[in-house]
């Protein structure tokens, strides 16, 4: 074996030491998690007991028995279908069991993000390098240790909507592309919000069936979950899962930790974790979280409409034998990293595992910051300073950034959470919203951001090899 091929296997060997050595033991002994065992006992309940885990007191046994606090179950009745395993196992062995899914489900992004839809290259050592350091980033990221940590399932959300995103760019029959986003939805609910991504891509048989396969667990689960689950559920839970509202049997949506825009707007004007508001309004902050994610929403969509469009007409162009100019991100991975952002910033409770669904805007953003930097390859395929893209890239902007986030926190904290510095605690919302604000940005402007790199026709230059072809060859070559 060559020293090419044994750099090969570098990421994936961190990958397995991180997961056996660090998540393993720490999640191993983290058994009083604040999310697990809301699942868990929600599947007792549910499965065992015949009953609803929708009341004031439907975990009151469980956390006497426990010793510590189980926060209510607040997911759609159809999501407890997929935790029913959970109602034969013990405690202990549930806790490994979703310590292992998530373990599972991280390696699976990693190969299926990484490597089948941004098409990751391990050919030279720039591009092993790049590659090595966006692995050692997403493994020791704050949402991927929250989620194992606390056996939440975003991981798990994230692989399934990446499943159907690169079945979407394989062309794959509509229900691959449907069933692990109907998974995701199932879940999560808010991945929903993917949907319109079919719609746009003409993807309609697609679209119709996570409608189909969403009402068949919907008839499902209303066929066999206890029947005071529906009641419970529409009366105690659904009139309190809007912005602005305190959600069933939980602290209000301004606690320190929610990072979404109903965060935002509820440490403006509503009642906080410790402090008054700074302008006491429960109306105003309904409001302002509702304009400020319509917002967000409208120009997701709208952006991602354009690019469908510009992204369409620049495929009949290539068609009629108009090479089109390199691109460092396809389309598609701008659409679906931006709508995923989206997801993170109008959830009503955004916490900080939920920032695993801003991994893929960090990669992407990672990526077309070097392309700007000239990482990538120009229209002759010649890379242009990679030493100094990388640097301006990957290490001087994140030192700036933390040693900012750092002193602001830090001033934060010793404010004793006062006055307008109460809003330094969406710091993680303002981090996401500058990286779709980026991607919008890019996605509206990049005819011609990329026009410098334009590519002519072959057949007008006489050359035998498309110059497109060269770039592509080049930019497998790099992250």
């Amino acid at each position: 074996m060559g020293p090419a091929m044994k750099l090969r296997y570098i990421p994936w060997l961190l990958v397995a030491l991180y997961v056996a050595v660090d998540h393993a033991s720490y999640g191993y002994m983290l058994w009083k998690s604040m999310d697990f065992p809301s699942f868990y006992w929600g599947a007792q309940v549910t499965f065992q007991h015949r009953a609803s885990p929708y009341t004031v007191d439907a975990f009151t046994a469980a956390t006497q028995a426990s010793g510590q606090k189980v926060y209510p179950y607040l997911y759609p009745p159809p999501s407890l279908l997929a935790f029913y395993p959970l109602s034969h196992l013990s405690y202990k062995h549930a806790r490994l069991a979703m310590l292992g899914v998530n373990e599972l489900c991280l390696v699976g992004f990693l190969y299926v993000f990484l490597f089948r839809i941004m098409r990751f290259g391990l050919r030279g050592p720039m591009a092993q390098i790049g590659t090595l350091a966006v692995v050692l980033y997403v493994v020791l990221s704050l949402g991927v240790a929250r989620t194992v940590d606390h056996g939440q399932i975003n991981l798990v959300v994230l692989l399934a909507a990446c499943l159907s995103w690169d079945a979407m760019k394989r062309g794959a029959p509509n229900v691959a592309v449907a069933a692990p986003l109907a998974f995701a939805v199932l879940l999560k609910t808010y991945p929903v919000l993917l949907v319109p991504l079919l719609v746009m891509r003409r993807r309609y048989g697609a679209a119709a069936w996570v409608g189909g396969l969403l009402a068949a667990a919907t008839a499902l689960a209303w066929a066999v979950l206890p029947g005071s689950v529906w009641g419970d559920w529409a009366r105690n839970v659904l009139p309190t899962g809007g912005y602005g509202q305190t959600p069933f049997n939980l602290f209000g949506p301004g606690a320190y930790g929610n990072q979404s825009i109903n965060g935002f707007a509820a440490r403006l004007f509503m009642e906080k974790e410790y402090k008054p508001a700074l302008w006491y309004s429960p109306a105003a902050a309904r409001a302002t979280a509702y304009a400020l994610c319509g917002l967000v929403v409208a120009g997701t969509l709208a952006v991602a409409w354009w690019s469908v469009r510009r992204d369409r007409d620049q495929g009949a162009a290539a068609a009629g034998d108009v090479a089109r100019a390199p691109r460092p991100v396809e389309p598609i991975d701008l659409e679906w990293s931006l709508a995923l952002a989206m997801t993170f910033m109008v959830a009503p409770l955004s916490w900080h595992h939920h920032l695993v669904f801003a991994l893929p805007a960090v990669i992407v953003s990672l990526r077309l910051l070097a392309f700007l930097a000239g990482a990538a390859p120009d229209a002759a395929g010649h890379g242009r300073d990679p030493a100094r893209a990388a640097a301006a890239t990957f290490w001087i902007p994140p030192v700036l950034l933390a040693a900012a986030v750092t002193a602001a926190r830090a001033h934060f904290e010793g404010m004793g959470h006062h006055g307008g510095w109460v809003l330094l605690a969406s710091r993680h919302l303002f981090a996401v919203g500058l990286l779709w604000g980026f991607l919008a940005w890019w996605m509206w402007r990049s005819p011609r951001l990329t026009r410098r790199t334009a590519v002519a026709s072959p057949g007008a230059r006489g050359e035998r090899e498309p110059a497109a072809a060269r770039v592509s060859a080049a930019t497998a070559a790099w992250p």
